[in-house]
This record gives structure tokens, C-alpha cells and sequence, in this order.
């Protein structure tokens, strides 16, 4: 099953994979069943179909004859088809290697996952045969936690994570200076997920500004979530009964109509802000650019210090 490009926010999780796969496998809860003594990256790309693993390792356990393959499968939200690939891609290790193998899927984000992920696959003439494989999902895990393990090739998995604004900023104190500039990038990349690039820059200075326009534009996972988020948003505001359309525009102003339209999200997530004053001072395209950024806020502080803002630049 071939993917059709590198994607930012699953070569992030691969590169952490590469870095520190001892870490991701016991921050993961998959026990490999003994210490162990020694991983090896094995080559992702396979054949019968072209198919190329995310994530890959050979590992040797202590006290334990022979080695055993952990395949782990990221993806930036949750696919319908997630257990096949993994069924596809354990049966292809396993073949070319003639060793046991493991199978981890990793969604970064709950975005489209069901309540219940699965962990059986069944395929095959009335869906009769079961294959089982391992989930990790990042936001059920604590920041402390990963914080706990101290090891800083896992620190960007803690804006995926359950995590405070507190604990975000100590993986970033934690990180240092130029000297672990890398596994910052990746930590910024997680944490456009979730943060605003007002945010972002306040952890991490405004010297990044640049590097923060990079990790949207190269990252198409990010610009389908932030795309999502509105169309939720604007879903939203319509339920509530905000009138659409060019009619509607015209008639109640463009101005108007764009403000209502973020008083609505407000409702939805911060309702104690809709009464801001501030909002009245917004004209059409600053409401809506303070409406991209409130829907991605965490906490009514950082919505009310978003509309701040916009207000104070007016």
C-alpha cells in the first residue's frame, strides 16, 4: 500500500521512533517480554505489493533466543483501514524476515477516531479471520509521565499528550538552548496541532517565527485539521441558528455577520467570553482570523488573550 509522500507530522513521529525506540515502546505499554539488549532499524521498504513501513525495528532481549520485529504505523488521525495496513505490513515482515513481529498503530490525534478503537482486524471471506495488533494513542497519556522517563527524544510526544500549558513550557525549559534545536522543531510541529502560532511563538520566541510558517506549509495533516476545525466551527454556528449565504451577508453586514459568527464558537467552547466588549471592535477580517484561533485554544484564558490582541492591534 504505497503513501504518496513524506508528511511532516509522520516524519516526526518516525524520526522519534529512530531516535529512541526502547523509549517509545515502554512509553507505548508493549512490553517486548525481557531487557533489551540491542535494536536494530530494518529497511521499511517491502514487496508483493511496493509497501513502505512508517517505523521498524529488530530487537534482541535479554535471556531470550532469537529476535523478535515491532513494525509501528503512524498516522495523523485515525484511518477506517488502519487494521489492514497492519495486517499487510506484519504478514510482509514476517515473511521477508522469518521472525516473530509486533504491530503498533499510532494515531496522533483522536480526530476521526471511534470511541472504541479496535485491536482486531478481521478480514477475509465473511470476516472470518482476526488479526491482532497494538494501539498507542498519545492523548490518553500523561505529560508527566514522559517528563518522569527524562528521556528528551520523547519530550515532543507531550503536546500530543494530556498535558498543561505548565508542563509544555518545562519540556521546552528542559530542551535547553541550540544544543537539542531539533527535537525543539519537532515539539513546535506536535504543538501546532493544538496551539496557536501566538501561543507557540510564547513558549518558544518570536525568533521561530519563520520555522512556525514552514511546519503549517509543509504539513498537509495540519492544514486538513485546521480546514476541519472551521468547517466544525461554521457547523456549529448554523445549528445555533446563524443565518448563511450571500442574502444573509448583505442584509445584517458583513461585519456583523462575521462577529456573530465568532460569538457562536464562543458560546460553544468559552461561553463566559461572549460578552467581551472587545468584539465589537473587530472588523470582518479580524473576527474571522480571531475565529481560526479560538477554535484551536485550549482554555478561555487563551481565547480572551487571543481576543486581546487583535483588539489592541485596531
Amino acid at each position: 500500500m504505497p503513501k504518496k509522500g513524506p508528511e511532516l507530522v509522520d516524519q516526526t513521529a518516525k524520526l522519534i521512533a529512530e531516535l529512541d525506540i526502547e523509549g517509545l515502546l515502554e512509553l507505548m505499554g508493549i512490553d517486548p517480554g525481557a531487557e533489551i539488549l540491542e535494536s536494530e532499524p530494518v529497511q521499511r521498504e517491502l514487496t508483493l505489493p511496493q509497501m513502505r513501513m512508517d517505523h521498524a525495528s529488530r530487537l534482541t532481549l535479554r535471556g531470550v533466543e532469537g529476535k523478535v520485529i515491532h513494525v509501528i504505523e503512524f498516522l495523523g488521525r485515525w484511518a477506517d483501514d488502519a487494521g489492514e495496513r497492519a495486517r499487510l505490513y506484519g504478514r510482509a515482515v514476517e515473511v521477508k524476515y522469518q521472525l516473530p513481529v509486533n504491530c503498533v498503530v499510532a494515531p496522533l490525534t483522536a480526530r476521526g477516531a471511534p470511541p472504541r478503537i479496535p485491536r482486531v482486524h478481521s478480514y477475509g471471506p465473511l470476516d472470518r479471520h482476526r488479526f491482532r495488533y497494538d494501539v498507542f494513542m498519545p492523548w490518553r497519556i500523561s505529560a508527566r509521565r514522559i517528563l518522569s522517563m527524562g528521556r528528551p527524544q520523547l519530550y515532543p510526544l507531550i503536546a500530543l499528550a494530556r498535558h498543561s500549558w505548565k508542563e509544555l513550557v518545562e519540556a521546552k525549559r528542559r530542551l535547553g538552548g541550540r544544543e537539542n534545536a531539533e527535537i525543539q522543531r519537532r515539539l513546535m510541529t506536535f504543538a501546532t496541532l493544538y496551539y496557536t502560532r501566538d501561543e507557540i511563538l510564547e513558549i518558544f520566541g518570536e525568533g521561530n517565527s519563520m520555522i512556525m510558517e514552514e511546519i503549517v506549509k509543509e504539513s498537509p495533516v495540519l492544514q486538513e485539521i485546521m480546514q476541519e476545525m472551521m468547517q466544525e466551527s461554521v457547523a456549529r454556528a448554523h445549528a445555533k441558528g446563524v443565518e448563511s449565504g450571500r442574502r444573509t451577508w448583505m442584509r445584517k453586514g458583513r461585519v456583523e455577520q462575521a462577529r456573530e459568527m465568532l460569538r457562536s464558537c464562543l458560546a460553544d467552547q468559552f461561553p463566559e467570553l461572549v460578552a467581551m466588549p472587545e468584539i465589537d471592535r473587530l472588523n470582518a477580517d479580524e473576527a474571522k482570523n480571531v475565529l481560526v484561533q479560538v477554535i484551536k485554544a485550549k482554555s478561555a484564558k487563551s481565547a480572551r488573550e487571543i481576543i486581546r490582541k487583535a483588539t489592541a492591534r485596531t
